[in-house]
């Protein structure tokens, strides 16, 4: 799937956002609380009518009907949208997602339905996004492994304005980066 425009309304901390890549890999940089994870979590909630980031341990009581809109706004007012390519298709297909029916994905081309639901189901399974804790632990892992680290192995400096990763080295020495 190849994303040729991206469209965000009153998600997380994005009030109106437009992005087109045209199929193009981008890179969204700024500094903190500019709105760079809620692109991820705007994406997040069309594939998935979910935002990963407000789920699971620690998240207790924490909706996506109250949290998920930007300040001030209901559910009826975030929405995102976007003009996709699928493989193999030509005609870009465009895919809408509500806060408000968080459940209910549009889309205008029914015939591409069977190849739609086929990423879909990949990303019910978080098969498309690479958070931050992913990339640390990848970079974190040792040569030749690449794949899932010790969960001891990176420690989270959250104490300053400017966070710090230490990386544990099996020669008894650390590395802040």
């Amino acid at each position: 799937m190849r994303i040729l425009e991206l469209e965000i309304w009153k998600v997380r901390g994005v009030k109106h956002l437009l992005i087109a890549p045209e199929g193009k890999n981008f890179l969204i940089y700024g500094p903190n609380g500019t709105g760079k994870s809620a692109v991820v979590d705007a994406l997040d909630f069309l594939l998935t009518g979910q935002i990963s980031r407000l789920s699971g341990k620690g998240t207790r009581g924490i909706l996506i009907k109250s949290h998920g809109p930007y300040l001030d706004y209901g559910p009826a007012d975030a929405a995102v949208r976007a003009v996709i390519r699928l493989p193999g298709e030509q005609k870009p297909v465009t895919i809408t997602r509500c806060m408000a029916s968080p459940s209910t994905l549009e889309y205008d081309d029914y015939a591409l339905a069977p190849q739609l639901e086929k990423i879909l189901s990949l990303a019910r399974r978080g098969q498309y996004v690479l958070t931050r804790k992913d990339l640390l632990n990848y970079i974190a892992a040792e040569a030749g492994t690449k794949g899932p680290t010790d969960p001891g192995t990176v420690e989270y400096n959250r104490s300053g304005k400017n966070p710090q990763v230490i990386w544990q080295r099996k020669k008894g020495y650390s590395k802040k980066t």
